[in-house]
């Protein structure tokens, strides 16, 4: 048997469960903390402007939709990337 595949006849010792004991419990409660801050951090539900407007169009990927709120919306309706009579419309509907 070759001196590196010997080492995976041995069973775990108690220090090393541990140590994979502590590290999952570690990463549990980081993915906890994660899931806490994230929680309810949602742009679209809540428009700084009051208002928002959805943009779909090309990306790298194929198409995507872009969602701009507030200021951004209203630049991005300023300056359309895209000619939809949809986005068009929503421009309009803000802007009155």
């Amino acid at each position: 048997m070759p001196a590196e595949a010997h080492r995976f006849t041995h069973r775990l010792g108690a220090r090393d469960r541990r140590f994979l004991a502590v590290f999952a419990c570690a990463a549990l409660l980081g993915a906890i903390a994660v899931g806490l801050l994230l929680q309810g951090h949602n742009e679209t539900l809540t428009p700084p402007g009051g208002h928002c407007v959805v943009e779909a169009r090309a990306s790298i990927m194929g198409g995507a939709n872009y969602t701009y709120c507030g200021k951004k919306a209203d630049f991005e309706c300023a300056h359309p990337a895209t000619t939809s009579s949809s986005f068009a419309e929503q421009c309009r509907r803000i802007g009155d």
